[in-house]
This record gives structure tokens, C-alpha cells and sequence, in this order.
């Protein structure tokens, strides 16, 4: 798949689950709430991302206080069925730090400016997936400042386009995901994110997921016998036979080449954590 349709699929599955996340279902019978412990004293907020990004509108209202993961929750739907587990959020609780960097609710989806001191309630599944990649995005931040990594030209500009795209409206499309100026600066470094992984991961040796050409040939050159119809000698191929041949090589290569990138960054991204002083604040219930 072309580098551009990944980048514009990844951004709007971004939004799309940051627009079901704030949604809150309606309940009809819910568990009695914990009592809120007093909140933890904390010695002060280091910068966020967004804040480092310059976005004051995404910087919180007040700073945070409360240390710890949110308590999760069993609630029953108002159309019935068994009942969900949710997690209940408050703006201002720290729910890790990286390094000393606080990861709060704004880390983990846009706030509009409406809900931006209001708690939100996550289901817990989406509510584990937003907060690993949280702190998976700050970890890259900061190796990526360390290393003095930095995006490409080619990566800086995808993502002005990306921005532009989100910001041209059609007045005759319904806009089913609110689009907002903290929805496109929260798409923004999300993908910047993504984008300076593969950068580190590219400087650390991961392989790529994409069949290169040279690729393609050597295994040609190993199986010539399965495509009697090409010649061995490249000048001597006809483009119809070749292209044949090309297709279905990459199919074969690409599962391969996908699956071991895919162990080698989950290898990657875990060193990055491991070398990071993430702390995890235990949950209160």
C-alpha cells in the first residue's frame, strides 16, 4: 500500500476513534462510585507535547493533580445487554509520566474547547489503546530530540497537506466527526508521531515493510523455474511478462517482509520504553 494511503487512513481512524471515545453512553444502572482519594501532591507539570508543539488551546485549563490511573467501571447500556467497562477520566489526572513529562486526558484524545474541564468516560478498551499510544508518542518525542532525529522534507510536507485536506470543509458533507481546531493540531502530532518513529526505527535498523525492486529480482533469480515466461536476462523480458511476474513476487514477499517489521518495531518501540523513565501510576479504585 502506497505511503500516502497509509498516512491518510491512519489519520482518519485517528479521528474517527477520537470522536466515538468522547462519546458517552447513556446508562440506566451503574455501580456506586469509589470515593475520590485526596489528590497525590506532585511537584509540578513538565511540558506536554502539545504544549511543546506550541498549541496553547490544547494546554489544560488547570494544572494537574490527581496521580493515578482512572478506576474502571461496570455500567449497563440503555438499550440492555451485558454491561461494558468503562474508565472515568478526569482532565487534570496525571496518568503517567515519561521522563517527568505528565500524560493526561488531552494526550490521549482532542478535547473541545466545551469538555476541555469536564471528566470523560472511555470505554476501556479504547481507553488502553489511546493511552499506550500516548505514551508511546511522548517516548518518541523525546528519543527523537535526543537524537536529533527529525522528519523529511517529503514528511513535512504529506503532513501540511493532510492538514489542509482536514481543514477544507464541504459545505454539502456532513461533518459526522466535528471537525475542529483541536481535532487537526491533536491529527497533527499524532501523525508526527508515527512519522519520527519510523524515522528512529529506520536509523536502528529496522527493516521496511515494502518490497524493493532488488528484492523482487533476487527471488526471481531463485525461482526462475516458477516463470518459464521471463528471461533470466532483464533486457531480454517484455514489460507484460515482467509486470506478471513482479505482482505476484510482491504478493508473496510482502506478508514475509510485514510480519518481521512488525516484530522488529514492536522490539524497538519496546527498548525505547524501557530506556525511558515511564511510570505508570498505579490505579485507585
Amino acid at each position: 500500500m502506497n505511503r500516502k494511503i497509509l498516512v491518510s487512513v491512519a489519520a482518519a481512524c485517528i479521528m474517527v476513534g477520537a470522536a466515538l471515545a468522547l462519546r458517552t453512553p447513556k446508562i440506566i444502572r451503574e455501580p456506586a462510585r469509589p470515593a475520590t482519594p485526596a489528590p497525590a501532591e506532585t511537584k509540578g507539570h513538565s511540558t506536554s507535547p502539545a504544549e511543546r508543539s506550541g498549541d496553547a488551546s490544547a494546554a489544560p485549563s488547570a494544572q494537574p493533580t490527581a496521580a493515578s490511573q482512572p478506576p474502571r467501571q461496570n455500567v449497563v447500556p440503555e438499550t440492555g445487554g451485558p454491561a461494558q467497562a468503562v474508565v472515568r477520566i478526569k482532565p487534570d489526572r496525571v496518568l503517567a509520566t515519561v521522563n517527568g513529562v505528565a500524560i493526561t486526558l488531552k494526550d490521549l484524545v482532542p478535547l473541545p474547547k466545551e469538555k476541555a474541564g469536564t471528566e470523560q468516560m472511555l470505554s476501556a478498551e479504547m481507553y488502553d489503546f489511546l493511552f499506550n499510544r500516548a505514551v508511546e508518542r511522548e517516548v518518541t518525542f523525546q528519543a527523537a530530540q535526543a537524537e536529533n532525529a527529525e522528519l523529511s522534507d517529503s514528511q513535512k510536507q504529506r503532513l501540511a497537506e493532510l492538514r489542509a485536506q482536514s481543514e477544507h470543509r464541504d459545505a454539502a458533507v456532513f461533518d459526522n466527526l466535528h471537525q475542529s481546531s483541536e481535532n487537526l493540531d491533536f491529527e497533527q502530532r499524532d501523525l508526527a508521531g508515527v512519522a519520527l518513529q519510523s524515522v528512529l526505527a529506520e536509523k536502528a535498523g529496522v527493516p521496511s515493510p515494502y518490497v524493493t525492486s532488488e528484492q523482487v529480482e533476487a527471488y526471481f533469480q531463485e525461482h526462475k523455474s516458477d516463470y518459464p515466461q521471463v528471461s533470466a536476462d532483464p533486457a531480454q523480458r517484455s514489460a507484460e511478462s515482467w509486470l506478471a511476474a513482479d505482482t505476484d513476487i510482491r504478493s508473496k514477499l510482502t506478508p514475509q517482509l510485514q510480519a518481521e517489521h512488525d516484530r522488529q518495531m514492536a522490539q524497538f518501540v519496546a527498548q525505547l520504553k524501557a530506556k525511558a523513565g515511564v511510570v505508570v501510576v498505579a490505579q485507585q479504585q
